[in-house]
């Protein structure tokens, strides 16, 4: 069993996370959609990616804005 990049699973999720059209297309077919986007993820690496729940990816991206929020514009 081979073990993700960590450079192919950043892609993934700041793709996930960031990028509508890809994320539809992903958890349609994450095997067309990784194509698509020139990233070379394994069998394994894309049914571990797969797991990922679409209300999960949700709640990582509210933490990410509240975050970004609490950071960036704490003092505005």
């Amino acid at each position: 069993m081979s073990a993700i990049s960590g450079a192919a699973l950043e892609r993934v999720l700041g793709k996930l996370v960031l990028d509508a059209r890809f994320r539809d297309a992903f958890f349609s077919d994450p095997v067309v959609a990784t194509r698509a986007a020139s990233i070379d993820l394994g069998e394994h690496e894309r049914d571990a990616l797969t797991c990922i729940r679409r209300g999960g990816r949700a709640a990582f991206q509210r933490y990410l804005d509240a975050k970004w929020n609490e950071e960036c514009l704490g003092d505005v």
